[in-house]
């Protein structure tokens, strides 16, 4: 299995990049297997692809030139591991114990240690990297669950590497005390905030975003102050337009993120951030990509499942096209 390949919407036929796939010599037999959606298929051009793509070598420079050398070290430990080894990793918050936490704190916070303690009980060791979410970290609600202090623990504690998300929550509207990232399209609970509008200086929206960099700043200050080092990968899935940072188009997300990273960097002095986009492999992708002055890794999301069953297609294509999209110069 070589992986999964996104085809935009059209209504003739156009060529389109189905990615970098590792054939055997000699003959090959190629089948396409649905998954969602349909599309008709003229003909399948192979060529070989740019022998560059699999040394995997990425630069050694962060985007950030200040960067710790705490944060320089992880980084080239990345580099050196990159192609040769995989490091395992485990997000909180996933299992079904945790679905109907959200209106109990107090349990909810408890819970964070379910998938390490299982993990630990079922093979004596514990993941490298745990992924947390900063998304009760904003101005319009107060609820709290001490995930920066789980993040310093875990690397100084722990030795362990810690991969920061942040579902960035807005008011569902002016004025609301209550918080959102989907859209309308994506979720019952969604806001109507409008990142364009919020772009805009002197709009309502403009003041919450502000005032939401410069508090998320201050919580990543504590892991500055502590000398730890983090994955930041904040804007995540922006392509998918479900969330609102995505949601009017690549150009309003760039100026976002580049936005997010000049307050955070430059503004805020934060040197720990080891800069993550999320991407994907689909022919609209690289019209998302913010730059690679303001990007250190690139990531993918993928969802294991659906309806009901596992989806285990391979990410091998994914992966060598991503890796094409930098021209091999990210991991």
């Amino acid at each position: 299995n070589q992986g999964e390949v996104t085809f935009t919407y059209n209504t003739t036929f156009t060529e389109a990049p189905a990615g970098i796939v590792v054939l055997n010599k000699g003959k090959n037999t190629i089948e396409f297997e649905g998954y969602w959606g349909y599309t008709n298929f003229d003909y399948l051009t192979i060529k070989p692809a740019d022998k560059k793509y699999s040394t995997l070598s990425p630069t050694r420079q962060l985007s950030n030139p200040d960067a710790s050398e705490s944060t320089k070290r992880l980084y080239n430990y990345l580099c050196d591991v990159y192609g040769k080894h995989i490091i395992s990793g485990q997000q909180e918050y996933c299992g079904s114990h945790n679905y109907n936490q959200w209106n109990d704190p107090d349990t909810y916070i408890k819970d964070n240690e379910a998938e390490f303690e299982y993990l630990l009980e079922h093979t004596g060791k514990q993941p490298a990297i745990r992924g947390l979410d900063f998304l009760t970290y904003n101005t319009t609600t107060t609820w709290r669950d001490d995930a920066p202090e789980r993040t310093i623990e875990w690397v100084n504690e722990y030795g362990g590497i810690a991969s920061v998300s942040w579902h960035w929550s807005v008011p569902l509207e002016k004025g609301s005390t209550e918080a959102a990232f989907y859209v309308e399209s994506a979720n019952p609970t969604f806001t109507t905030f409008s990142i364009s509008k919020a772009l805009e200086e002197g709009t309502w929206e403009n003041e919450v975003l502000l005032a939401d960099i410069d508090y998320i700043a201050e919580q990543l200050k504590k892991l500055q102050a502590a000398d730890v080092p983090i994955l930041w990968r904040p804007l995540h899935e922006a392509e998918g337009a479900w969330f609102w940072w995505g949601a009017e188009g690549p150009e309003n997300c760039k100026k976002l993120y580049r936005l997010l990273y000049d307050k955070l960097t430059n503004e805020h002095g934060l040197n720990n951030l080891i800069w993550q986009w999320t991407s994907s492999t689909s022919p609209n992708s690289a019209a998302w990509y913010p730059g690679d002055d303001v990007v250190d890794m690139v990531t993918y999301d993928k969802y294991n499942a659906k309806d009901g069953l596992p989806n285990l297609s391979s990410l091998a294509s994914t992966f060598y096209s991503l890796v094409q999209s930098t021209e091999g110069e990210k991991i």
